[in-house]
């Protein structure tokens, strides 16, 4: 799935980020996640053969600060599924403190305000980074990884942060992974987090639609949505579509299925 062209984003994913996932946490439930987990066995072959030399994850469950985005900083950042009674599943992975200081640089200088970017001192993962690594990159021995978080800000705003990414990512002379890591609606049956809404299948149809369509202007119009449905992972998806923004490349909807009341929707991208 890489692209041989003038920047070097080699691999683009959506990914949810559920730790029923992992088996050491889904256990039985596993048996309902088929669709899921060979999506992600699928990306995982993928992400494999891309080479990918870093990891930009971006996840929507780090510190989220209400008007900026971040990034942990930390010279290796480590994975616990502790909080899921997990207490054996533990990763470690190294940073890329270059590209973060490259990028800290560029978002500040873009324009006349900058795109707001906070830097945290933190090297523990949350499930919604840990996740998809995981499961993904279990076999990326020397990948670094850059783990980044979304903002209270409007999703126009999370578009056009992916875009300033996008600029100083294809001057990067490695090889860039992106991962988005989001759950669509918590609230899609009785049983569901959330409770149930009607606002919850409406907004995963919708995501699902543009997606499949390319219609990417229609997820704007999501946003309120997407609160009733309680998404998390629009923020996120917005800051992938941005990156991905002039880029000859198009998704491919692998699964999607909600057997606990959650959407979970696995997307790769075919470069061209």
């Amino acid at each position: 799935m890489s692209y041989t062209g003038s920047h070097m984003i080699v691999f683009a994913a959506i990914t949810p980020h559920s730790p029923l996932l992992l088996p050491t946490v889904g256990k039985k439930q596993q048996t309902k996640l088929k669709k899921t987990l060979a999506a992600m066995k699928r990306m995982a072959e993928d992400l494999y053969a891309a080479k990918p030399d870093i990891l930009l994850v971006l996840s929507p469950h780090g510190q989220t600060l209400p008007e900026s985005f971040s990034i942990h900083v930390a010279e290796r950042y480590e994975t616990s599924f502790q909080e899921f009674g997990d207490f054996t599943t533990k990763k470690v992975f190294k940073s890329d403190p270059m590209l973060i200081e490259r990028l800290r640089r560029h978002l500040r200088s873009t324009d006349t305000v900058g795109h707001p970017l906070t830097l945290l001192t933190q090297d523990h993962l949350d499930y919604g980074t840990a996740v998809p690594l995981c499961l993904l990159a279990e076999h990326l021995l020397s990948v670094s990884v850059v783990p980044m978080f979304d903002s209270g800000l409007a999703l126009t705003a999370h578009f056009a942060f992916g875009k300033s990414l996008h600029e100083e990512l294809v001057r990067s002379k490695k090889r860039i992974a992106v991962i988005a890591s989001a759950d669509l609606s918590h609230r899609l049956t009785d049983k569901a987090p959330g409770g149930y809404s009607p606002d919850g299948k409406k907004f995963d149809d919708g995501v699902v639609h543009a997606m499949k369509n390319q219609d990417y202007d229609s997820l704007f119009g999501l946003e309120p949505s997407g609160a009733e449905a309680k998404a998390c992972g629009l923020r996120t998806i917005m800051i992938l579509l941005g990156v991905l923004d002039g880029v000859n490349c198009s998704p491919e909807i692998l699964s999607y299925e909600g057997p606990f009341g959650v959407g979970y929707m696995s997307v790769r991208y075919k470069f061209v």
